[in-house]
């Protein structure tokens, strides 16, 4: 079905189909492409038609399903886009799926439900390089790269890696000799995904302008189509700061997300993430995080976390590799005679006569000082559990006559018994399973 997400500035044209007269006007296509006969003598060929139609009763039951290779992810015929800044981790979280396929295992949310034929093109590293990285990403497999024998194939350029070359005088992307060289080894391997990496190393197309790059995307799309594979394709994100799950965060024209099905970014932790669960800031480069930014066939849904984690291969070299991590929760090694010391805290108060309270500014009333004191939690790690507190009505607002305000009425915090008693519940309920 195609998409009105383009500007129609001018026709976008790929050169890869003979056609029996001239080419066809614009917005023919999936991506409202036009494509040119290749040089030499033109061949007769039959089109398809216009549009097709459909005004009969259907079988539900008829209905094929959607070809997920991994549902949420990837889907055959269609193009994924993983956008994250430089050393983000993307690289690393692409590793690790590549290989998830291969071996048909789970990476997290990644859940693969049989082993896939896997190809990856990467531009910037040679082979040595992805041996290295691939070889620390299966040390977490608990597998070797004779688990990957037949599965997974690296290929690479011996020059350029160029694949599409844009004419910006005609108008015409074309495909590069490195591009037939892939197609040849796709229906040798036959693979079910392909991985390209990066996408600014693909085309030789104006980053920012929206034709070009629609057509630049159509190719990549149409070689999905016509291989019955999943392309998944790597890029940047803009300069600055970047908001997890903003699709404006990824860097060039809007067509790059408009023209792929799925996207995800991939930002490092921020220091605001780091203090919130008490990640050292030193320490914080070492985890990312993925978001789903875009998806026109599943529901967009939270972070998952990874840890750049160091992995001794063969050769006695420490290689990194992305492994799937649980942020460290504010409840953490908090047990219920803690929460009891604090909620009786709470009733009694800090001293005679006056009361802890939600806020801040108090300073030695704030209840999340007396939080701190019971648990060694960090600051922000005490905020969330009296905001959890106070939602849950654990906490209560309330007043009181303040001695120290000479009688005068001051906020201050009150718990909530049945909903302590439920607390209770929930708390030993979690530690029984």
């Amino acid at each position: 079905m195609a998409d009105n997400f383009f500007d129609n500035d001018r026709p976008a044209r790929i050169r890869n189909e003979p056609w029996a007269d001239d080419p066809p006007p614009a917005d023919e296509g999936d991506y409202g492409d036009v494509r040119a006969f290749p040089t030499g003598e033109r061949v007769q060929a039959d089109k398809p038609p216009a549009i097709w139609h459909a005004d009969d009763e259907w079988n539900e039951v008829d209905i094929p399903r959607r070809p997920w290779v991994v549902p949420g992810y990837i889907m055959r015929g269609s193009v994924t886009l993983i956008a994250g800044a430089g050393s983000a981790g993307k690289s690393s979280l692409l590793k690790g799926w590549g290989i998830a396929l291969a071996l048909g295992l789970t990476f997290n949310r990644f859940m693969v439900a049989e082993p896939c034929k896997v190809m990856s093109y990467n531009v910037e590293d040679d082979l040595n390089e992805e041996r290295r990285r691939l070889s620390a990403t299966l040390r977490q497999f608990g597998a070797t790269p004779r688990h990957l024998a037949g599965m997974f194939r690296v290929i690479g350029p011996t020059h350029v890696g160029t694949l599409l070359h844009h004419d910006p005088a005609s108008g015409y992307t074309t495909r590069t000799e490195v591009m037939e060289a892939i197609e040849a080894q796709i229906a040798e391997f036959q693979p079910d995904v392909l991985f390209l990496d990066p996408l600014v190393e693909l085309h030789t197309a104006e980053e920012n302008d929206n034709t070009s790059l629609r057509a630049v995307l159509a190719a990549f799309r149409q070689l999905a189509v016509r291989c019955n594979i999943a392309v998944v394709i790597a890029h940047h994100t803009r300069k600055g700061t970047v908001t997890p799950g903003d699709p404006d965060a990824v860097r060039g024209a809007g067509a790059i997300v408009g023209a792929a099905r799925v996207v995800y970014t991939v930002c490092s932790m921020s220091d605001e993430e780091a203090a919130k669960i008490g990640i050292p800031s030193a320490r914080r480069r070492f985890y990312f995080r993925i978001d789903s930014a875009k998806s026109n066939y599943a529901p967009l849904d939270g972070a998952e976390w990874f840890e750049r984690k160091p992995y001794e291969i063969g050769n006695g070299e420490e290689i990194a590799a992305a492994e799937p991590w649980t942020p460290p929760s504010p409840w953490d090694g908090i047990t219920w005679p803690m929460i009891d010391t604090i909620l009786e805290a709470v009733e009694v108060g800090p001293w005679s006569g006056e009361y802890f309270t939600a806020s801040r500014q108090a300073k030695a009333r704030w209840v999340g000082t007396l939080i701190a004191d019971v648990t060694h939690k960090q600051p922000e790690q005490v905020v969330s559990i009296v905001k959890a507190w106070l939602e849950s009505g654990i906490l209560q607002s309330s007043q009181y006559a303040s001695p120290a305000m000479k009688g005068a009425m001051a906020g201050c915090v009150r718990v909530d018994p049945a909903k302590v008693a439920e607390l209770r519940r929930e708390f030993e309920g979690a530690q029984g399973r």
